[in-house]
This record gives C-alpha cells, structure tokens and sequence, in this order.
C-alpha cells in the first residue's frame, strides 16, 4: 500500500516525523516536494519502505506523475496526506497578481489536483481516505489581508 506525502518547505520537520511515523507502523511512502534534496534526504533515512517524487502539487501533470509512481513501486494508493502550503504574508495592496495566483496555486488548486488524482486508484483498491492540513490564518490586523497562513499566526503583517 502506497502512502502519498506532500512536502512543503515550511513544514519540513513535521512531514519528516510523519512520514517516519508511516512508516515505522508498515506504510509505504512516496514524499513529494519540490526541494529535491531535503525529500531525497529523508526518503533515504526510512529506506526501502519509501521514495521520493520531484512534485509542484499545482501541476496536474506532476500529480500523474506521482500517482504512476505509487502504483508502480508500491501497487495502491491507500491514504493521501496532502499538507503542501505556502504562505505570503502580504498587505493586500502589496501583493501582485503573481503572486496571489501561487498562493492559490499551492493551497486550493494544488489539494483539488491530489484528491482528485488518487480517487480513480483508491477506488479500484477498494476505498482509501485523504487527509488535507495547512495552518489556518488567524487574521488580527485591522487592514484587509490574503487568506493565506502565516508563521505566527497573523495575516497582513
């Protein structure tokens, strides 16, 4: 059964200990990013129990990609855990199309992209489940603010 991760850079250290923890109760995981190095790195700690995928998750070319890759060296795709996000804390009159469309990129079209490239697998497979986190804005500033999270929980800073 094939677990995959999605790796974002700024929430390395947690998706490190998760994938482990996948890893040490029988999962087999594929980590995703799109820091090659750092995913390498830890796909290499948990051994042959996983592998690592060069992964924009606002790519639906990438998304297949990752797919083809879990059926192809683990066989299923049994859980998504789909955590990538990033966050531009951004003044709204500072902030260019550019870089809202990344933004939203990453953190909506990119979860759409995953849930929907691993339902025609967990489907064949008999079910599956998916699970999508990325921390939630707490917008305290008076100005108007992305919807974006932001380290310390703050929004237009």
């Amino acid at each position: 059964m094939a677990r995959l991760r999605s790796l974002p850079a700024q929430r390395v250290v947690r998706a490190k200990r998760e994938a482990r923890l996948f890893a040490a109760h029988g999962a087999r995981v594929v980590l995703t990013d799109i820091l090659a190095e750092q995913g390498q790195v830890v796909a290499a700690d948990i051994g042959e129990a996983a592998c690592f995928v060069l992964h924009d998750v606002a790519s639906e070319a990438d998304w297949a990609r990752v797919v083809e890759t879990a059926l192809n060296t683990f066989g299923a795709v049994d859980i998504l855990v789909n955590n990538a996000a990033i966050s531009r804390p951004l003044k709204l009159e500072h902030t260019d199309l550019a870089t809202y469309l990344q933004i939203v990129g990453v953190n909506q079209v990119g979860v759409f992209l995953g849930m929907r490239a691993v339902l025609e697998p967990m489907k064949r497979a008999g079910g599956g489940g998916s699970s999508t986190s990325a921390p939630l804005p707490r917008c305290r500033a008076p100005q108007p603010c992305l919807p974006t999270p932001h380290p310390n929980g703050r929004c237009g800073a």
